[in-house]
């Protein structure tokens, strides 16, 4: 036969209210940083394009990229564009490991949790 302890561990309703919200502040908080670095990479990506479409403009300009068809007009040959790598930097990787390393502290809280628990049974 099992015998029930009871436990002032297990927290009050306060106690979970105010985990609640800290956990929906910071929630809000990293939408809010995501959405803003979302916003700067869409406006990095518009520049980017931009200076691409000057540079194709600049080199169509030239007489050097024109031809003659056997109709006697001119036209503009196409040019090549050249795929360029996308650029990555310290910021992604920080965030990956951030995310990573507080899923796996999380992780560690839960099991270290349960196994106290069942310990004080």
């Amino acid at each position: 036969m099992k015998i029930m302890y009871h436990s002032t561990q297990r927290g009050s309703a306060t106690a979970f209210l105010v985990i609640g919200i800290i956990l929906t502040i910071s929630l809000i908080g990293s939408v809010y940083v995501l959405n803003q670095h979302g916003e700067q990479v869409r406006k990095e990506q518009a520049i980017a394009e931009y200076d691409k479409q000057q540079i194709a403009n600049k080199k169509t300009d030239t007489p050097s990229d024109t031809a003659t068809n056997s109709n006697g007009t001119k036209e503009a040959t196409q040019v090549a564009s050249t795929q360029e790598l996308p650029t990555t930097g310290p910021g992604s990787i920080v965030d990956e490991l951030l995310g990573a390393g507080l899923l796996s502290a999380f992780a560690i809280g839960f099991l270290l949790s349960r196994r106290e628990l069942a310990h004080t049974l």
